[in-house]
């Protein structure tokens, strides 16, 4: 039940952001990509107590995924050049990690709403990131 709970004031949280085209922070302005609506049936029941935990995880896009599926069709074939030859874990963790751009952006929205870098746990690619909060974040 608690679970439901938490998926259910997630969702109205990113249903209420992101009804809107941009979205003004103390930081600058912000277009939504994606706006997903409500599963039929659901209504709000109410705003959740300011001091209700949430966690938000971030995935940010991986630009160089396809080149790392590649990589793993040839050292998987006995008549690729590269067979046997694989990457190290850093070498991926370096193949599949976002744009540091992309990284900067989020950094900098979630600095607007006070949540600084080291609240925010990220895998060691950098391409996702939980940060432990409020429902104040809405």
């Amino acid at each position: 039940m608690r679970g439901l709970l938490f998926r259910f004031v997630l969702l109205v949280s990113t249903t209420v952001l992101c009804s809107a085209r941009t979205i003004s922070t103390r930081g600058g302005e912000y277009s939504v990509k994606h706006a997903i609506e409500a599963p039929r049936g659901w209504t709000k029941h109410s705003q959740p107590p300011a001091d209700h935990k949430i966690v938000l995880r971030i995935g940010l896009p991986q630009p160089n995924f396809s080149e790392l599926e590649r990589h793993l069709y040839e050292v998987s074939d006995p008549n690729h050049h590269q067979y046997g030859q694989h990457l190290s874990k850093e070498e991926v963790e370096e193949l599949v990690a976002p744009h540091p751009e992309s990284i900067d952006s989020v950094d900098e929205w979630l600095a607007s709403f006070g949540i600084a870098d080291d609240d925010i746990g990220r895998t060691s690619s950098k391409g996702l990131g939980d940060v432990d909060g409020t429902s104040q974040f809405g």
